[in-house]
């Protein structure tokens, strides 16, 4: 048999191709390399949304996320996993060194209070600051993301790599975490809590985005910056913005006459060479 030198050299070289051609191929830095090494030997589970009943449920599953706010896509992977888990827990994770425009125990609040309307209400919600697989631990169950497309595969790889290697590292020397990733309904794909706080800066409504009748809790909870009531301006004031507004209207209006022109120079341009 081969001695214990030579199986050292082995795996050494196993490792070596491995980040030298990830490197080489994708111009993955060291860390990246041995987290996608993590992923390879300790891969998640994959479902599709469309194949996640089964008929012997798992005993618990935890799905964290900032909620920040929760939206369609968060609701559709919570009724997903109630198909495959006995329990369900959705952990609001947060880091106490970050500031939030809704602080972690607001947007708990959000979330039982969105679930209840959608009669989610067995569904239990935990504000968790630090690991989140140290709750998940607790409560014997699996970890779950939800991945909107393969462009979420990076963060996932990272992610995989810490629930793989903080319970041997912190546990310490705890079984590594088993995470199941649930491919989101197609029709939720575009859905960001990014981009319903994007349609807030912008003064917008975020109704299509989020459950039925929950739009306008969430759209006062996340107000425009720098929003006032209309009540407390005077009529100088209320004119003024409306001056201003028509004002950045007609602007945009130039602007885009511009960039018509020059497109339209251009293809003329274009023209002239080829005649």
């Amino acid at each position: 048999g081969m001695s214990f030198v030579t199986i050292l050299w082995v795996i050494a070289l196993v490792i070596g191709t491995t980040f030298g051609g990830l490197y080489l191929v994708f111009g993955a830095t060291p860390a990246y390399s041995l987290a996608f090494l993590f992923y390879i030997c300790f891969p998640p589970e994959y479902i599709e949304y469309s194949n996640v009943e089964k008929v012997v449920k798992d005993e618990a599953g935890v799905y964290a996320g900032s909620f920040n706010p929760p939206h369609l896509g968060h609701i559709a992977i919570i009724k997903a996993m109630r198909k495959r888990f006995k329990k369900v827990y959705a952990v609001v994770g947060f880091n106490p060194a970050k500031k939030y425009d809704l602080g972690p125990e607001q947007r708990g609040e959000l979330m039982r209070w969105i679930l209840s309307r959608e009669k989610l209400s067995d569904v239990e919600v935990h504000v968790v600051s630090g690991y989140i697989w140290r709750f998940a631990k607790k409560k014997n169950a699996k970890l779950v993301r939800g991945i909107r497309d393969w462009h979420d595969g990076k963060d996932e790889i990272w992610l995989n790599f810490l629930n793989v290697l903080g319970p041997i590292i912190f546990g310490p020397f705890a079984s590594p975490m088993k995470t199941v990733l649930i491919k989101a309904d197609a029709q939720y794909s575009g859905f960001s809590s990014t981009k319903l706080r994007k349609l807030r800066a912008e003064g917008k409504s975020v109704a299509k985005y989020v459950p039925r009748g929950c739009h306008e809790e969430i759209e006062r909870k996340f107000p425009p910056p720098f929003s006032t009531p209309a009540s407390s301006l005077t009529p100088a004031q209320i004119s003024l913005l409306q001056r201003a507004a028509e004002y950045e209207d007609s602007d945009e209006g130039e602007e885009e006459e511009e960039e018509e022109e020059e497109e339209t120079n251009f293809f003329s341009l274009d023209s002239k060479k080829k005649q």
